[in-house]
């Protein structure tokens, strides 16, 4: 309801084209109760602001989210810290950090990010008494993203940027309904006709194992991709290779890759690649016969469907290392973008 008044008063007084001109490029706002909305920027220690977008990197998928000072964009990430509210900041190529805020003309919002555990931080204006605001990604068309930090890997500290250490990224991701509370959820390929086709991580020695998206407690908006290898969760990544083809595999604890395939049947396998790149996100597809790409996706057991996609965040040679191997990008299911 309060979205729904925010967006009549965006329509009725017109405002809709203060809104960034560029359909590429998102404003993040604070929304109030009253369904108006505050501006975020980034803010200097002596009161100097800069703005903050989203931007979408060639696809709507997930957008960046990117301060702005004198024609050049800088990364906006979750700081570490010991408080349970972690501070959301654009950080400069020296290392400074700008704290994010929502100024209105008589109150102002830090903008923090709450963690309750696992891989989702909630994102929010926060007044000095408690208040606290939601924060989105709003186009010049009215769409409507949640801005929320996300982890990639079970450590606190995520990496550093500059110097200065994260604990999580942050990005803007199509809103989500109630997905349910179904922690396991399955992995299929779209086959020709419609039906579902199995994805499996096939072994070196022909085992082929059983491949999950798995949804964390308070966390409906990315699904973790992983393979069940003798009662373990083995993690599946975008691996690394030199040919044209570059696998989908899980990686076993002694380094072994088992690619995922669509299994139609006992012989006929189709394999799961990186089909193609658009930004910071790999469009994760099987290949079938004559080249043919079909989609991936995770499927709930109350019937909604994710995409399965590849995932890019610091945008280096390669993102990580899983038992001594590298890899490309993260694997993961996140909603769809329509």
């Amino acid at each position: 309801m309060r979205i729904q008044l925010f967006l009549s008063l965006l329509f009725s007084f017109g405002l809709l084209n203060a809104l960034a001109q560029n359909s590429d490029v998102w404003n993040i706002r604070a929304i109030q109760e009253n369904g108006n909305s505050l501006p975020v920027r980034a803010y200097t220690d002596d009161g100097k602001s800069y703005p903050v977008h989203a931007y979408v990197m060639k696809n709507n998928s997930m957008l960046d989210i990117r301060m702005t000072i004198k024609n050049k964009q800088y990364p906006v990430k979750v700081r570490t810290n010991p408080d349970s509210l972690k501070p959301v900041v654009g950080i400069l190529s020296d290392g400074t950090s700008l704290t994010l805020r929502a100024k209105g003309e008589k109150r102002q919002f830090r903008v923090s990010a709450l963690w309750e555990g696992g891989k989702i931080f909630h994102i929010k204006a926060m007044s000095d008494n408690g208040r606290y605001l939601g924060v989105k990604a709003i186009s010049n068309k009215g769409k409507l993203y949640d801005v929320k930090g996300i982890k990639m890997t079970e450590r606190e500290e995520e990496g550093r940027v500059s110097g200065t250490p994260i604990m999580a990224h942050v990005k803007a991701l199509p809103q989500m309904g109630f997905v349910g509370a179904f922690p396991k959820w399955s992995v299929l390929a779209i086959g020709p006709s419609g039906d579902f086709v199995p994805v499996i991580a096939l072994d070196s020695k022909g085992g082929k194992h059983q491949v999950v998206a798995l949804k964390e407690a308070n966390n409906d908006h990315i699904l973790n991709i992983k393979a069940i290898v003798k009662g373990e969760m083995m993690p599946v990544k975008v691996t690394i290779s030199e040919g044209t083809s570059i696998p989908v595999a899980a990686i076993l604890p002694d380094g072994e890759l088992a690619p995922l395939m669509a299994a139609a049947n006992d012989t006929l396998m189709w394999p799961i690649t990186a089909y193609s790149q658009m930004g910071n996100v790999i469009h994760i597809k099987a290949v079938g016969e004559n080249e043919k790409a079909y989609g991936v996706k995770a499927i709930s057991p109350n019937g909604i469907l994710f995409d399965i996609k590849g995932l890019i965040f610091l945008g280096q040679k390669f993102e990580g290392n899983e038992n001594g191997v590298n890899y490309k990008a993260h694997v993961k299911a996140i909603p769809q973008a329509h």
